[in-house]
Protein backbone atom coordinates (compact mmCIF):
# COMPACT_ATOMS: atom_id res chain seq x y z
CA UNK A 1 0.00 0.00 0.00
CA UNK A 2 1.27 4.08 -0.80
CA UNK A 3 0.26 6.25 1.37
CA UNK A 4 -1.69 7.69 -1.62
CA UNK A 5 -3.92 4.81 -1.02
CA UNK A 6 -5.15 6.17 2.53
CA UNK A 7 -7.44 9.55 1.75
CA UNK A 8 -6.98 10.50 5.22
CA UNK A 9 -3.13 10.74 5.39
CA UNK A 10 -1.61 14.22 6.14
CA UNK A 11 0.09 15.51 2.77
CA UNK A 12 3.47 15.55 2.50
CA UNK A 13 5.52 18.74 3.67
CA UNK A 14 7.82 20.37 1.21
CA UNK A 15 11.06 21.68 1.74
CA UNK A 16 10.08 25.67 1.78
CA UNK A 17 6.70 24.43 3.96
CA UNK A 18 8.82 22.94 6.41
CA UNK A 19 11.18 26.02 6.46
CA UNK A 20 7.89 28.48 6.90
CA UNK A 21 6.99 25.93 9.81
CA UNK A 22 10.57 26.43 11.78
CA UNK A 23 10.37 30.14 11.30
CA UNK A 24 7.16 30.79 12.15
CA UNK A 25 7.83 28.61 15.56
CA UNK A 26 10.93 30.26 15.90
CA UNK A 27 9.28 33.54 15.64
CA UNK A 28 6.89 32.46 18.17
CA UNK A 29 9.80 31.54 20.25
CA UNK A 30 11.26 34.72 20.62
CA UNK A 31 8.33 36.68 20.96
CA UNK A 32 7.60 34.86 24.28
CA UNK A 33 11.10 35.34 25.49
CA UNK A 34 10.94 38.87 26.72
CA UNK A 35 8.02 37.84 28.92
CA UNK A 36 9.30 34.65 30.05
CA UNK A 37 12.29 36.24 31.77
CA UNK A 38 10.49 38.98 32.55
CA UNK A 39 9.27 37.61 35.88
CA UNK A 40 5.84 39.50 36.11
CA UNK A 41 2.48 40.41 35.12
CA UNK A 42 3.75 42.53 31.51
CA UNK A 43 0.24 44.16 31.20
CA UNK A 44 -3.00 44.66 33.05
CA UNK A 45 -5.02 42.27 31.32
CA UNK A 46 -2.88 39.23 32.77
CA UNK A 47 -2.68 40.62 36.57
CA UNK A 48 -6.63 41.25 36.19
CA UNK A 49 -7.50 37.68 35.21
CA UNK A 50 -5.32 36.35 37.53
CA UNK A 51 -7.19 38.51 40.24
CA UNK A 52 -10.62 36.77 38.94
CA UNK A 53 -8.73 33.25 39.13
CA UNK A 54 -7.66 33.88 42.39
CA UNK A 55 -11.56 34.79 43.17
CA UNK A 56 -12.44 31.17 41.89
CA UNK A 57 -9.92 29.74 43.72
CA UNK A 58 -11.79 30.97 47.29
CA UNK A 59 -14.81 29.94 45.94
CA UNK A 60 -16.58 32.98 44.82
CA UNK A 61 -18.87 33.26 41.72
CA UNK A 62 -17.49 34.55 38.34
CA UNK A 63 -18.94 38.06 37.61
CA UNK A 64 -19.40 38.70 41.16
CA UNK A 65 -17.62 41.09 42.65
CA UNK A 66 -15.41 41.83 39.46
CA UNK A 67 -16.51 42.96 35.89
CA UNK A 68 -14.97 41.79 32.94
CA UNK A 69 -15.89 41.80 29.04
CA UNK A 70 -14.41 38.40 28.22
CA UNK A 71 -15.85 35.13 28.29
CA UNK A 72 -15.37 32.57 31.53
CA UNK A 73 -12.56 30.37 29.95
CA UNK A 74 -9.60 32.42 30.20
CA UNK A 75 -10.29 32.57 34.22
CA UNK A 76 -10.88 28.97 34.57
CA UNK A 77 -7.89 28.31 32.56
CA UNK A 78 -6.13 30.61 34.99
CA UNK A 79 -7.61 29.56 38.08
CA UNK A 80 -6.43 25.77 36.71
CA UNK A 81 -2.66 26.88 35.96
CA UNK A 82 -2.62 28.23 39.46
CA UNK A 83 -4.31 25.37 41.34
CA UNK A 84 -1.70 23.20 39.44
CA UNK A 85 1.88 25.16 39.50
CA UNK A 86 0.74 27.54 42.61
CA UNK A 87 -0.72 31.03 42.67
CA UNK A 88 2.62 33.45 41.92
CA UNK A 89 4.57 31.08 39.81
CA UNK A 90 4.28 33.35 36.53
CA UNK A 91 6.79 31.16 34.88
CA UNK A 92 4.71 28.25 34.60
CA UNK A 93 1.82 30.77 33.27
CA UNK A 94 4.23 32.18 30.29
CA UNK A 95 5.37 28.34 29.93
CA UNK A 96 1.99 26.91 29.22
CA UNK A 97 1.44 29.96 27.10
CA UNK A 98 4.33 29.15 24.70
CA UNK A 99 2.87 25.87 24.25
CA UNK A 100 -0.43 27.04 23.59
CA UNK A 101 0.78 29.13 21.25
CA UNK A 102 2.76 26.70 18.76
CA UNK A 103 0.68 24.04 18.99
CA UNK A 104 -2.05 26.63 17.55
CA UNK A 105 0.77 27.14 15.26
CA UNK A 106 1.33 24.17 14.17
CA UNK A 107 -2.34 22.63 14.17
CA UNK A 108 -3.32 25.60 11.83
CA UNK A 109 -0.22 24.84 9.55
Amino acid sequence: MTRDSFPLAMPRITMSERWLLVCGMLGILLTHLFPLAYGTYTNVDEAYASALASRLLDGHELYVGAISQRGPAMYYAFAGLAALFGWHNILALRIVTLLWCQGLFVGTF
